[in-house]
């Protein structure tokens, strides 16, 4: 399925345009990626430069986010906007893994309306997000601005970043 969704998302692009995709050390694909998560993903195996990970209102889904998670735990990006897209209790567990990693040089993470919450369901992965919290030593920048996060849940995180 990846490389499918690479080649469609390839012919989209002019040579050069791909040349500097691969290569770039910033990459702010927004409306691009929409629909294209798993290419976004084989993005980030297939470039190991890139620093700057900008998918804000790419409308990706859940599954196409923890793609992007899985792949952006073999990589070196500092910086990941996922604002305005659909990140739910999959998608807050595999940030909280990608957090965790002794390897993960995240310093820069914004979720800001990112349909977070600590509420029903989705408890587990604010729980598991802060597991990642805890153990992380290099994010020094997390916005979590417009998302359903209650007082326990902010708690929790608190405790977390008092911790890191």
């Amino acid at each position: 399925m990846w490389p499918e969704r690479f080649q469609l998302l390839r012919q989209k692009m002019e040579p050069s345009a791909r040349e500097q995709m691969l290569g770039a050390e910033e990459l702010v694909l927004n409306e691009t990626a929409h629909g294209n998560g798993a290419a976004v993903a084989a993005v980030l195996f297939a470039n190991k430069k890139l620093l700057k990970l900008d998918l804000a209102d790419a409308k990706l889904t859940t599954d196409e986010v923890v793609m992007v998670m899985v792949a952006a735990a073999s990589s070196c990006l500092q910086t990941l906007v996922l604002e305005g897209n659909d990140v739910d209790q999959r998608g807050m567990d595999a940030l909280g893994q990608l957090l965790s990693m002794e390897t993960s040089a995240l310093r820069v993470l914004n979720l800001e309306n990112a349909k977070a919450t600590d509420q029903g369901r989705n408890q587990d992965g604010l729980r598991l997000f802060c597991v990642g919290l805890h153990k992380n030593t290099t994010l020094t920048e997390l916005c979590l601005v417009n998302n359903d996060i209650r007082v326990e849940g902010a708690q929790h995180i608190g405790e977390a970043l008092k911790i890191n």
